[in-house]
């Protein structure tokens, strides 16, 4: 199965985002562009999106993504101990490399195979497992209904939100995408399912008290920011913000006339 273009993912967000608040746009009247991403036209008006992915700083969103993949070793291979579940107490932050995958899987299925009396707490011995050992300090193996061996590791739980700060980062580094003309400019920030991807704001009060990202939003160049998650958030000027809690539930002719004039 083909992995959607990340402007394919980009244009089903801002589908979200339009359905969500009642914003009825042809799908003719939607244009691909670059700085801004997409061109909409509407009522006679010229609207510039530009679409982003918020993530954490630091390396935590490639860890994740080789996590993902790593993780689906166990179905890619036929020869692996069955009906196991395996929790991973990695000792930080890092993956085996590409170089030591094969090694790192295999030691993991000898390990788990290796387990009699379940469940077991197995302190990995950097000796006796050299790669595993390396990043892992202990592994945790229990009985399970399912047919395939399942894993996971101590990195599913962190701290989850964005910061006044971060917002402000990402909307001053977006300054520079207002290139192609447009009577409007609208920047979407977009969450996504890993931890390092999720914004996790329950409401717009939350945002009211970053006066320093709001005064940067009135000064500069986009007349609505758009926090694609759940619930959807949004500044729009003249307006302030608010959040839209259901599809078509919120939206009104004023606030939209208001962030695209």
């Amino acid at each position: 199965m083909t992995r959607p273009s990340k402007k394919d993912e980009e244009r089903r967000n801002l589908g979200a985002y339009l359905a969500a608040a009642a914003i009825a746009v042809d799908d003719g009247k939607i244009d691909q562009a670059e700085r801004p991403d997409f061109l909409l036209r509407l009522d006679g008006v010229t609207i510039g999106v530009e679409v982003t992915d918020y993530h954490v700083a630091g390396n935590r969103r490639e860890v994740e993504e080789h996590w993902a993949s790593l993780r689906q070793w166990p179905m890619l291979l036929n020869d692996f101990p069955r009906h196991r579940h395996v929790d991973l107490d990695f000792r930080a932050l890092k993956l085996p490399s590409r170089r030591e995958t094969h090694d790192f899987v295999a030691q993991v299925f000898a390990i788990t195979a290796g387990a009699m009396d379940l469940p077991a707490t197995i302190d990995v011995d950097p000796a006796r497992w050299p790669i595993l050992g390396k990043y892992v300090s202990r592994v945790e193996i229990a009985a399970s209904t399912v047919r395939y061996l399942g894993w996971s590791w101590n990195f599913d739980i962190a701290w989850i939100g964005v910061t006044e700060a971060e917002l402000m980062a990402i909307v001053d580094a977006k300054r520079s995408s207002t290139v192609v003309t447009a009577s409007s400019y609208w920047l979407m920030i977009t969450e996504g399912a890993t931890l390092s991807r999720v914004m996790a704001f329950m409401d717009h009060e939350w945002l009211e008290g970053m006066s320093r990202l709001t005064k940067q939003l009135e000064d500069g160049p986009f007349d609505r920011l758009i926090l694609l998650q759940s619930p959807i958030i949004e500044w729009c000027r003249h307006v302030g913000w608010r959040t839209i809690t259901e599809q078509g539930g919120t939206q009104t002719d004023d606030v939209f006339h208001a962030g695209a004039a």
